[in-house]
């Protein structure tokens, strides 16, 4: 069997997103993707004309640093459009594909985990859920991504509004 590694999963992730999200750009595993700093990589990074930037920060189970590195992208600004990172989804991938043969397929029918961060000031930073992790699919991803209000024109959920997942 194969080994394979958080970048190779991150890049194939990536593609499947690009293939659902026909309006966006997804772009894996680039640097030079974040305002002044050159070297930081986004491991995934969803743009879209007239919507917020949102990046996926994913690891494989454990995931020990996952949420970290999702609360540290909020607020930077991407190069491609100059917009301020408002969300992030911190993904954890099963321990099982590392072992995969087809990551495109494994992926496709894995079960992945995730939570969302959003910053609704400088100071206040959001977990969805508060504690444990939503289950999902690549599809559901795709589509929970394109539903999110706060994507929409770089506009935040108004303080009443709910996370919708």
């Amino acid at each position: 069997m194969a080994r394979q590694t958080e970048p190779s999963a991150n890049n194939a992730l990536g593609n499947l997103l690009q293939a659902m999200m026909g309006r966006s750009t997804v772009r894996s595993e680039n640097t030079q993707a974040i305002a002044g700093h050159p070297g930081l990589k986004p491991d995934i990074l969803i743009t879209a004309a007239g919507r917020s930037p949102v990046v996926i920060e994913a690891e494989v189970m454990p995931a020990a640093s996952v949420e970290q590195e999702a609360k540290d992208r909020l607020g930077l600004e991407t190069t491609v459009d100059g917009r301020i990172i408002e969300a992030v989804i911190a993904l954890r991938y099963p321990e099982s594909l590392r072992q995969s043969d087809d990551l495109h397929a494994d992926l496709k029918e894995a079960s992945l985990s995730y939570c969302v961060f959003t910053e609704e000031s400088k100071d206040t930073v959001t977990r969805f859920p508060e504690s444990g992790w939503l289950d999902c699919s690549v599809e559901d991803l795709a589509a929970k991504w394109c539903a999110e209000p706060s994507v929409h024109g770089g506009k935040k959920r108004p303080s009443n509004a709910k996370l919708v997942i």
